[in-house]
């Protein structure tokens, strides 16, 4: 079979951001060597203005709502910025048609909500402005997210454990 690159150099199935990934992976060196002191440069950029802005692969988003890669950065960048433009997710790498992306995204946390018995998250849009998440709507997704369990809730629960543990058999 073939091995078919892209008018950008990339083998298919290959993200042009995914520097670390690809040099994880074994693509490696020949990868990073084929690659331009420009392109390095432009990569690393990237990749600092995903962790500033909160949307990077590690997050527990794309976990909870199985969400592929580009929709997991969409969603935290809708949570992390008040409105998001076409441009920006075209800037960052993330998709390449946002309306597209968008429309994945609804599906997919309608879906997750369908099937865990919540009620939908509602993504506005509007055409001069973008996307955004009203602030109850971060607020729903970021406490799925996050524990929200306390010091006191953690250690009763220990010593719960422990009291089950230690207890007689009868």
């Amino acid at each position: 079979m073939a091995n078919y690159t892209s008018q950008r150099g990339l083998r298919s199935g290959e993200h042009p951001f995914d520097l670390q990934n690809n040099l994880h992976k074994g693509a490696g060196m020949a990868a990073a060597s084929k690659m331009t002191p420009v392109e390095i440069g432009l990569r690393a950029r990237i990749q600092s203005l995903e962790l500033t802005l909160g949307i990077t692969q590690n997050s527990n988003i794309g976990v909870i709502f199985r969400l592929p890669a580009s929709l997991t950065k969409l969603l935290g960048l809708l949570l992390s910025a008040p409105n998001v433009t076409p441009e920006m997710v075209a800037e960052l790498g993330i998709v390449t048609n946002t309306k597209v992306a968008m429309h994945r995204l609804r599906n997919y946390l309608d879906i997750w909500s369908k099937a865990n018995g919540q009620e939908d998250f509602d993504i506005r849009s509007r055409r001069t402005l973008g996307y955004w998440l009203d602030e109850s709507t971060k607020k729903r997704i970021r406490g799925l997210v996050t524990s929200e369990v306390t010091v006191e809730q953690s250690i009763d629960e220990d010593l719960m454990e422990i009291d089950e543990a230690t207890a007689p058999a009868v």
